[in-house]
């Protein structure tokens, strides 16, 4: 699976689809951003992914969100030191579907090693860092503003990062740099993943929340196995409030006029990409916030089906 944990900002669903009014599409994903979609809205929401991965994991977390206490469930997803993970899986595994008990059997090492981050992306960002600290150096902890400004100041004006930036480049690169440069703006810390504690994700997903209590979601949901193109390929003209386009799917002008044929007009498309998307006819992409903190999926974009 690419990811295991989606820290988009929740937030930002709800400026974009608290107020949708009618069916919406969503990506998958990791599942944190469907599952905070299904309390946001009041109708309909059709959950796309091809992924077996996918859907396994959304089942695990949306079934340890329904059957334990917070606790239990942070074990299970890795949150908490190891020990009980494989056993609170076992104790859940009778309420999954078929398809998703054989997954996981399959790859119980995951759950046993600890979920959260173990995903393709966040490994991949994991051995970037390392490297990064081994070519230049550790990254310092508990320093004072001004210390952390002028560190990282310094940082990328060194010989040695300029090299390891050239020979180290990762599609998510710039907007991680983008996103240091403009907290050291505003006067504010950049934390490296690791060094950032659970009570630094004032918005964590529903799923992770140490203080997170099951809560039935308001909206009805049916999941599909099928790609996004598929789905909205299936869709009546003009049928679709809005569509969660996710942090993977790759926008271009096949799977653009796919989205505007099923969209009412004036109904928003989200997703999150590292370089604004093209335009086309009808729809104009702008970034919703320079705040978002999250780099791996990329900078939060929206666009509005224009009216005929």
């Amino acid at each position: 699976m690419n990811r295991t944990t989606d820290w988009g900002d929740h937030r930002l669903l709800k400026m974009v689809f608290q107020d949708c009014r009618g069916r919406i599409v969503s990506a998958m994903d990791a599942g944190d951003n469907v599952l905070e979609l299904l309390h946001l809205s009041d109708e309909f929401v059709d959950v796309i992914s091809p992924s077996t991965a996918e859907h396994s994991l959304l089942w695990l977390k949306w079934q340890s969100m329904n059957h334990f206490h917070p606790d239990r469930r942070l074990n299970l997803l890795g949150i908490h030191p190891g020990g009980r993970r494989i056993f609170e899986y076992h104790h859940l595994r009778p309420l999954l579907p078929q398809f998703a008990q054989e997954w996981w059997d399959l790859h119980e090492g995951k759950i046993r090693e600890g979920l959260v981050g173990s995903g393709v992306e966040e490994l991949s960002y994991q051995q970037w860092w390392n490297r990064l600290e081994r070519w230049v150096g550790r990254w310092p902890v508990e320093l004072s503003l001004n210390e952390h400004q002028q560190f990282v100041s310094q940082l990328f004006e060194r010989p040695r990062w300029r090299l390891f930036q050239r020979l180290n480049s990762e599609v998510w690169f710039t907007t991680w740099k983008r996103q240091i440069q403009h907290q050291l703006l505003k006067g504010l810390y950049w934390e490296p993943i690791q060094c950032r504690t659970w009570n630094s994700y004032q918005q964590a997903p529903r799923t992770l929340h140490p203080d997170g209590e099951a809560k039935e979601p308001s909206a009805q949901w049916t999941l599909h196995h099928t790609s996004m193109l598929e789905h909205l390929r299936e869709q009546s003209p003009n049928s679709v409030a809005g569509v969660n386009l996710g942090e993977h799917l790759k926008w271009g002008e096949e799977l653009g006029h796919a989205v505007l044929r099923v969209l009412k007009n004036d109904a928003p498309i989200f997703l999150w990409q590292h370089s604004k998307p093209s335009d086309l006819p009808g729809l104009h992409w702008q970034e919703i916030t320079t705040d978002y903190t999250g780099f791996l999926a990329g900078r939060p974009w929206i666009a509005f089906k224009g009216s005929a």
